[in-house]
């Protein structure tokens, strides 16, 4: 999981920050809540943490469909 705080980056720009996050067994992998600027409108997103980045992707919620 990712710790809250974590930001959300495209290029240069910060684009949000994580508030919270979890590993999802229905998904396979970590899943986050995090504030988007306004205006955003890319789905895919560089998360980096103090030691490393990931690519992370922008979705609407839920996650996963009832």
């Amino acid at each position: 999981a990712l710790p809250a705080g974590t930001k959300l980056v495209v290029g240069d720009k910060d684009v949000g920050t994580i508030t919270s996050s979890v590993h999802s067994s229905a998904r396979g992998c970590p899943i986050a809540l995090a504030y988007v600027r306004r205006g955003f409108d890319a789905a895919l997103v560089e998360v980096r943490t103090a030691s490393d980045s990931v690519r992370g992707q922008v979705v609407q919620l839920p996650f996963v469909a009832a």
